[in-house]
């Protein structure tokens, strides 16, 4: 078998999508309709394959038989995610929140719970995994006003995606630490805006200006303590770059996209990170983010 990124078969009841391990095999991962991987393949060097493990599981996910044919087990399992092990832990991880098939439940609340009130903040699925999925959590916001998904394996954005989202997301996409900063932008279960603007200039007196901002809006607890993020809007700023970052020795060479790239990066830290929650307005480094013009 020879494979690349995922393949729909028949009426779509079946998918393969392909890996390199840490070994360097490549392995197809067989997933059912709901994304479940219910066998790995091992892609052998004569172009043969070797079944290594095949996968059942009850309807919230709890694996009921996984039949480990050779080789070492691998995790992905319900929903195509991880299942963490460690200590004992038996949970899934998908991103935004931790899965718990025994429930089934999160042990964490919904930061979009206020959509669903009725609901328990901890359910799964609405309750109802057996008809619901929740693939990802995704949710840059789209022109659509709807998330971006974006295809990672094949670099593909999808016709919701802004110009600016896309420029940000392949400018951080350059680096390492920039592809795993927008993953988690991607991940996020609140909604996330990115935005280049072209003319504004925020100046800090005459020979500063700053590049990028992060708003946020946060849920808070009965104490008034902020406890999550409920939506954030990042904006770069491009004539500040133009004008004042080339200038700068930090960034000599470096293209626009570049720039953007790094710091969408940082911005994208402030819109993520749960230790920051608690600053409510505009974050400004004044050690990354203000640049003196010479």
């Amino acid at each position: 078998m020879n494979t690349c990124g995922l393949r729909q078969y028949g009426n779509s009841m079946a998918a393969v999508s392909d890996c390199v391990d840490e070994d360097g095999r490549h392995r197809c991962f067989v997933n059912d309709c709901r994304g479940n991987v219910r066998a790995v393949v091992r892609h052998n060097a004569d172009g043969t394959g070797t079944l290594e493990q095949v996968n059942s599981y009850y309807p919230g996910g709890m694996p009921v038989l996984t039949e480990v044919v050779y080789g070492g087990g691998q995790p992905y399992k319900y929903g195509g995610k991880e299942l963490e092990r460690q200590h004992g832990l038996n949970q899934y991880d998908f991103g935004a929140r931790w899965y718990d098939p025994a429930h089934p439940g999160t042990t964490t609340m919904d930061p979009l719970c206020e959509q669903r009130p009725w609901e328990s903040p901890y359910l799964w699925c609405a309750g109802n995994p057996v008809r619901n999925i929740d693939p990802d959590g995704r949710w840059v916001v789209g022109t659509n006003k709807k998330r971006v998904h974006f295809n990672e394996k094949t670099g593909k954005w999808p016709k919701n995606a802004s110009s600016d989202v896309i420029r940000i997301g392949n400018a951080m996409r350059q680096t390492e630490i920039g592809k795993k900063k927008l993953n988690e932008l991607l991940s996020a279960k609140y909604p996330i805006t990115l935005d280049i603007d072209e003319v504004t200039l925020h100046k800090v007196g005459d020979n500063e200006a700053i590049l990028g901002t992060t708003n946020t809006a946060v849920y808070k607890d009965k104490y008034g303590n902020a406890i999550n993020f409920k939506r954030v809007s990042i904006t770069i700023y491009l004539r500040a770059i133009q004008e004042f970052a080339k200038n700068d020795p930090r960034y000599t060479g470096m293209s626009d996209d570049e720039i953007i790239g790094a710091n969408g990066v940082h911005e994208g830290t402030h819109g993520t990170e749960k230790m920051l929650i608690v600053i409510l307005t505009s974050m400004v480094d004044p050690k990354i983010m203000h640049l003196k013009k010479k």
